[in-house]
């Protein structure tokens, strides 16, 4: 047995329809946030602030579409100028409350 292999096969379940129309739908509410000239125009910690009550908000409520969470509410954390959560179906986000410095790969 000089030429034994050991393979260890992976089988990874694709997204239903359902976790991604949620992902979605957590995505365009970021998206809407962060967009808004409302937003744009206030300072970093009430960015988080704001991130943060959507966040928790989608978490307790979803959307209009989706009213159930949509996020564990567990995973939602901030640091100094990032916000993170998960997904129900499992997957890790993140959200830059600043632009990326130009100067920077």
């Amino acid at each position: 047995f000089t030429n034994l292999y050991i393979f260890i096969v992976a089988v990874l379940e694709q997204f239903t329809d359902k976790e991604l129309d949620d992902m979605e739908a957590v995505d365009d509410s970021i998206s809407a946030l962060m967009t808004s000239e409302d937003y744009q125009n206030l300072s970093l910690d009430e960015k988080r602030e704001r991130m943060l009550a959507l966040l928790y908000d989608l978490a307790e409520n979803g959307t209009a579409n989706q009213p159930y969470s949509l996020i564990n509410p567990e995973s939602i954390y901030a640091g100094e100028d990032t916000v993170s959560f998960a997904y129900l179906c499992g997957i890790s986000s993140g959200i830059m409350l600043t632009d990326f410095d130009k100067t920077m790969n």
